[in-house]
């Protein structure tokens, strides 16, 4: 921003001219940021601000030079708002201390320097480390030693170079004092190996393993492990422990839940050997009784649904309610409706067939979608034709379902392209209609229509004129003029009959409903007798008066 000096006016009487020398000074700067000494990382974009002003000169005009003592200038244009305000940002910085300097210079050359001290520096790369050996979830047995085995990896470092350590959060970290190794891999990269055997004491142990690199990047593994005395482990996976009661912790159908056989062992740790009958229920463990503590059950007994083998046949709950005869994994309680077929169960799909078969339990046969079913199309009026856009349902038969009573056109029977029913309200309305109508229907937009064949197009059932004229012409001046045979007859038929034999309206064409008479074949045409008489012997082909009146039906 520009400064104001006050300028100071002398004035002598009969004094000789004074002139006053200008001086320019040098323009002012100071960078705001970043502050000294701040740390970037390479490749992050570093945003400099700065203030500068100038007594002659606006702060737009001064030329302002970015440099690094590491990359020289720095390229890019930087120019002070009115304000003197001014910014440069870059990603480009070396890694490195950078003394950055601001550079600013005024239109006559004075100029000022300043500096801000920055570093760049990369970021250092974490290690890596993940536990091979024990595996979780694994029990060490106390007094016995455990093999401890990590491996580590170091972008930068030399294995053999990173500090590993492990810890234990009951016996401290001096319970294991790893030895390095080095092992290659098949991508190429070389890992480190630690490993060590320990004693660990009884207990639930949460093991830490670290490695630390040069740059003191760490990273760690962790995982829980305990340590129990042989009974409390259950070495034969039957549920049950020494200390629990298993007298046989290397046999698991040996435990206090077993069944005792004829074996000449305990079988259920009871301390008897093949015990007889214990519940009175008349079968003792030889004689086939499954569960001797209960007089419910032995060979024979009457199965319930219970979830328990009553009669000690191998078999849970058959012929039961509760029991999966047909082994498709449901029970008649859970569901099955056919016990007796695996083919039937909640888990089965509906099939379309004539059986009458309710496939999947929910109490309809050939439902909605069922497998093997049919899309059709809604036919709301009967006439054999869907409508344009209409809906649709998969059924195993047309209008299966009394839902869907109106579905009953094939999908596959409309061909691409075909005209469907323009009305699905009117039976009579439809692309394959024939007949006419005297009387229009209403659309679906209320709008009256004697389109029937759904073309687009009100046809009318008679289009054409008719007209009357003489067969045999006397008067070679008036084609009309007839040979007439007199007869008692007013009206008479002569050698009168239609032109060209063409059925056809009377004098114009009628609208689609309207009525008009109609000329039908030669006896609608006749030779007027009173007119020929008053005409002095011309007689002429005229439409008959008495013709009837009809409606002109369309489609």
């Amino acid at each position: 921003m520009r400064n104001l000096f006050p300028v100071i006016l002398l004035f002598a009487c009969n004094a000789p001219d004074v002139k006053i020398a200008q001086f320019n000074t040098p323009p002012t700067v100071t960078i705001l940021a970043p502050v000294d000494g701040e740390d970037f990382v390479l490749g992050e974009t570093v945003t400099f601000e700065a203030l500068v002003d100038d007594q002659q000169d606006e702060p737009t005009l001064l030329t302002l030079r970015w440099s690094s003592d590491i990359d020289g200038e720095l390229v890019g244009s930087s120019i002070a708002d009115g304000e003197g305000k001014a910014q440069y940002a870059t990603a480009n910085l070396s890694e490195g201390e950078h003394t950055i300097s601001l550079l600013v210079v005024d239109t006559e050359g004075e100029s000022e320097l300043t500096s801000v001290n920055i570093s760049v520096e990369q970021v250092p790369e974490v290690p890596t480390i993940k536990i091979r050996s024990p595996e979780e979830g694994e029990i060490a047995r106390e007094g016995e030693a455990v093999a401890f085995e990590v491996e580590f990896y170091d972008s930068k470092d030399d294995p053999l170079t990173l500090a590993v350590s492990f810890d234990s959060s009951i016996d401290g970290d001096a319970f294991c004092f790893p030895s390095l190794s080095e092992e290659s891999q098949s991508d190429g990269d070389v890992v480190g190996i630690a490993q060590c055997q320990s004693v660990l004491s009884t207990g639930s142990h949460f093991l830490t393993f670290l490695v630390v690199d040069s740059d003191d990047m760490g990273a760690q593994a962790t995982m829980y492990l305990d340590v129990l005395n042989e009974l409390d482990i259950d070495d034969d996976g039957d549920g049950e422990t020494e200390n629990e009661g298993d007298c046989d912790d290397q046999n698991p159908t040996i435990n206090t839940d077993g069944n005792e056989i004829a074996d000449n062992i305990d079988n259920n740790c009871d301390g008897n050997i093949d015990e007889g009958d214990d519940d009175y229920d008349g079968f003792s463990e030889l004689q086939g009784d499954c569960n001797d503590a209960n007089t419910g059950i032995h060979p024979g007994a009457t199965e319930i649904a219970n979830g328990i083998d009553d009669d000690c046949d191998g078999i849970i709950d058959e012929d039961t309610s509760g029991g999966d005869d047909d082994g498709d994994g449901y029970s008649e309680s859970a569901g099955d409706c056919n016990d007796n077929d695996s083919s039937i169960s909640p888990d089965e799909d509906e099939v379309c067939d004539s059986y009458g078969i309710d496939e999947n339990c929910d109490g309809l046969m050939d439902e909605l979608n069922a497998d093997g079913c049919t899309v059709y199309l809604l036919d709301a009026d009967g006439d054999g034709h869907p409508e344009e856009g209409g809906s649709s349902v998969c059924m195993c038969e047309p209008g299966g379902l009394s839902q869907y009573a109106q579905y009953t056109v094939p999908e596959t029977t409309i061909l691409p392209g075909q005209q469907l029913d323009c009305h699905d309200g009117n039976s009579d309305v439809h692309p394959a209609q024939t007949d006419s109508f005297a009387t229009p229907y209403t659309t679906i937009y209320n709008q009256s229509s004697f389109d029937y064949d759904c073309n687009g197009v009100e046809e009318k059932d008679l289009d054409q004129l008719g007209e009357c004229m003489c067969d045999a012409n006397v008067d070679p001046d008036n084609e009309d003029e007839c040979d007439y045979i007199i007869l008692s007859n007013l009206y008479d038929q002569g050698d009168c009959g239609l032109k060209n034999d063409q059925v056809g309206w009377l004098g114009s064409i009628p609208a689609c409903g309207g009525t008009g008479q109609l000329l039908v074949d030669t006896s609608d045409c006749v030779v007027d007798l009173l007119l020929g008489i008053a005409s002095g012997g011309e007689y002429f082909c005229a439409p008959n008066p008495n013709l009837q009146s009809y409606y002109q039906g369309c489609k």
